[in-house]
């Protein structure tokens, strides 16, 4: 697709967040719910469909066993601040479609050495790691590694971000954790 002012090729999600293309026009094709340019004119595409029938498609792949896009949001979540809380939402989705992978997301989340140090402030992180401890909050009871999601858990009690603090301390109480 490529955009009308700037003539650059970009996808729905780099185009709607490029700083050379007007706000007005974005706001134009987001009430049309149109994805390309030959559509952008008619008004008649259905985005939300066409979002249902990707996700279905990445669901059947995972079941059958190709791991490429649980790659992606691991190599991507923690290289931009803004769009790891929607890599986060996108792995509680595949959660609940793909029960099988549960542990294995869960592990991947739960490897704190893996997060590079210098690319969030650190309130970006208190942020995801709220996102986070909702995630295990989900999953707590069916999954297999209880002990390292209660010590993830216990760490986020001195979080600097009040509301992982607050869910942090409700999560320990719910289930009867110990420091």
């Amino acid at each position: 697709m490529f955009c009308k002012k700037c003539g650059k090729e970009r996808n729905i999600i780099s185009w709607l967040t490029a700083k050379s293309c007007p706000k007005s026009e974005k706001d134009t094709i987001l009430l049309k719910g149109c994805n390309t340019e030959d559509e952008w004119d008619d008004g008649v595409f259905d985005f939300n469909a066409v979002l249902e029938k990707e996700e279905a498609e990445q669901y059947r792949i995972l079941r059958e066993g190709n791991i490429e896009l649980l790659d992606f949001y691991f190599n991507n979540l923690y290289r931009d601040s803004y769009y790891a809380k929607f890599y986060i939402e996108s792995l509680r989705e595949i959660i609940r479609n793909v029960p099988e992978y549960r542990d294995y997301i869960i592990k991947e989340i739960l490897k704190q050495d893996d997060r590079p140090i210098s690319l969030f402030k650190e309130n970006q992180w208190a942020v995801l790691d709220y996102h986070i401890l909702e995630l295990l909050d989900e999953n707590y009871s069916e999954s297999t590694n209880k002990k390292e999601i209660s010590e993830y858990i216990i760490n986020k009690q001195k979080s600097v971000r009040s509301k992982t603090k607050k869910k942090s301390k409700e999560l320990v109480k719910k289930y009867g954790l110990k420091n």
